[in-house]
């Protein structure tokens, strides 16, 4: 079949993206919970999804949920982030082969789905908070990704240059978080912030591969439509930085080897693919002028 894109809107705040072509061998569902950028919730957005890819309330032990998946033909169930304009977008992704490619059209597809959603909605939780084991474990390592942030020096350039660039916006934010943040992750707090990301957030589902991941989005659905959801507001994704009023400059020092410079750029135009090429022209590139001039 012809590739095939369409996107639908399915109510109560929910909105879903099918892309399809028969070229692929493989399919994957993307559920993203999209809520907006706040200092105060990016490092505990960011370990609810850890901990949900790590147990559930049927497979108890992330060794066991491994096991389960390389059986399946070494599927994954995998925490999906990104980022658009001023909002933060958590969930999972489930990927497997197509089941028109497993040995003797064994249907597989559908039973990683489940998996998924077992693990967005019956994850490991109980009167004290999700599995406390697997909590210390998560919670430990946003700590770490905080704190290991400034030795990966070109992000950390980055990360430094948004602040300055969106300052007091909410894309000044680092997806690392702050490190007071992330220590003060509770467990039980933690379990609240879960149900409002299910009951409150903008829900935006991808499923992408081979035209028979179709079977599946009924599945996803359905495991929506048994879960209550307040009324969610539309969401405007582009949302234009206000100018400022002369170029800013700022130097920090550093003890390394060498020089990372970052230049950032605000525009109105809407041809992102213009802009794209902009970025690669000054320096996004290997072959870009500056890269290869300076």
């Amino acid at each position: 079949m012809p590739v095939s894109f369409s996107k639908t809107e399915c109510g109560r705040g929910i909105g879903l993206t099918r892309i399809y072509d028969d070229k692929f061998k493989s399919v994957s569902a993307y559920v993203f919970f999209v809520t907006k950028i706040d200092k105060h919730n990016i490092s505990s957005n960011s370990l609810i999804s850890k901990l949900l890819i790590t147990s559930n309330s049927k497979i108890r032990s992330r060794t066991e949920l491994n096991k389960e998946l390389m059986r399946l033909y070494g599927s994954s169930v995998a925490v999906a982030s990104a980022r658009a304009g001023d909002y933060q977008m958590i969930g999972l992704c489930a990927s497997s082969l197509s089941d028109k490619f497993t040995i003797g059209g064994e249907e597989i597809s559908g039973r990683v789905v489940d998996i998924m959603l077992d693990c967005l909605f019956s994850p490991d939780i109980d009167e004290n908070g999700f599995n406390e084991k697997y909590f210390k474990m998560r919670k430990q390592d946003v700590v770490d990704s905080v704190k290991s942030s400034v030795n990966d020096k070109r992000g950390y350039a980055l990360i430094q240059a948004r602040k300055e660039i969106y300052k007091g916006e909410p894309s000044e934010n680092s997806a690392y978080g702050e490190l007071d943040e992330a220590l003060a992750l509770d467990n039980k707090l933690l379990v609240q912030e879960y149900k409002e990301l299910l009951k409150t957030a903008r829900v935006e589902i991808f499923v992408v591969g081979n035209s028979d991941a179709e079977k599946n989005v009924k599945k996803i659905l359905s495991a929506f439509d048994k879960t209550e959801r307040a009324d969610v507001p539309d969401i405007v994704y582009k949302a234009y930085s206000p100018l400022k009023s002369e170029p800013v400059f700022k130097e920090e020092k550093i003890d390394v080897n060498q020089t990372k410079l970052v230049m950032a750029f605000k525009t109105d135009y809407n041809d992102i693919y213009v802009n794209k090429l902009m970025g690669l022209l000054y320096g996004a590139a290997p072959f870009s002028k500056l890269f290869m001039n300076v």
